[in-house]
């Protein structure tokens, strides 16, 4: 947590008082940076520009998709299908809710089927759809991204955590 200066500033009234604001953390002016490369500003119009828009459906799915825990679920589903308390003991810090919950939107997403076999007890199994499967190479790709670029980001954050 950054810790702010206590800053307490005067500001006049209109009837000419001079009235304390109340401190907190400074007020940060944002500049505009300049446009990325692949935007399309700098490039030009994209041929179905209209469709590589990110709306709201799609922020949605990424958001379910690549959150904390579908990552680490996925992950391993696509090692093997295993039972809920399998994949409670591969990610043991998960809780039974968050797990629960991860399973639930990676199934009605078409990620992950739910397969019951019919033994004595019941068994339930998660497996990986192949609709799932195609997320590995991208996925994939990010993990190698972030770990190209992970030291350059450190800097970012230091340089970011001094000036502030």
């Amino acid at each position: 947590m950054i810790r702010y200066p206590r800053v307490e500033s005067a500001i006049t009234t209109s009837a000419g008082d001079i009235a304390k604001t109340p401190p907190g953390p400074p007020r940060v002016r944002r500049r505009r940076l300049p446009a990325f490369p692949c935007s399309r500003e700098a490039s030009g119009p994209r041929p179905g520009a209209d469709r590589s828009q990110i709306r709201a459906p799609h922020r949605e799915l990424l958001d379910q998709v690549l959150d904390k825990w579908s990552l680490q679920v996925l992950d391993s589903l696509c090692e093997q299908p295993s039972r809920f308390n399998e994949l409670r003991r591969a990610i043991p810090v998960v809780t039974q809710k968050s797990l629960t919950a991860t399973l639930r939107r990676l199934e009605r997403n078409g990620m992950v089927e739910r397969v019951v076999t019919s033994t004595r007890p019941l068994a339930v199994e998660y497996r990986i759809t192949p609709l799932g499967t195609s997320l590995q190479e991208l996925i994939d790709a990010l993990l190698r991204w972030t770990t190209a670029t992970m030291s350059d980001v450190e800097r970012a954050r230091a340089r970011f955590d001094v000036e502030a």
